[in-house]
């Protein structure tokens, strides 16, 4: 909901924050259900301190899907045959 994203956990600040407490060649594993937050936050990755390391726009149909770990949410989201977006970023 628009009203939300200025709730989103992933946003240019927290990127930053975190980066400052990660080691080097650290991990960001991003997913969502929301095409538009995913574009969104694709959008502003590159401006981030993160190389992205890999995309898909559909996770559970991707190379990724053997080592991904399924959340709560995003088992509720499958059951509904939603598609997982998802990014994987990792600290330069």
């Amino acid at each position: 909901k628009k009203r939300s994203w200025k709730n989103r956990l992933l946003n240019e600040r927290f990127l930053t924050d975190l980066h400052a407490l990660q080691a080097p060649g650290s991990t960001v594993e991003f997913k969502t259900d929301s095409e538009a937050y995913f574009d969104w936050t694709m959008e502003r990755a590159p401006l981030s301190p993160y190389g992205i390391e890999s995309v898909t726009r559909d996770l559970h149909r991707s190379p990724r899907a053997s080592t991904n770990v399924v959340t709560h949410f995003e088992s509720l989201f499958l059951r509904q045959g939603l598609p997982i977006y998802s990014a994987l970023f990792r600290r330069r």
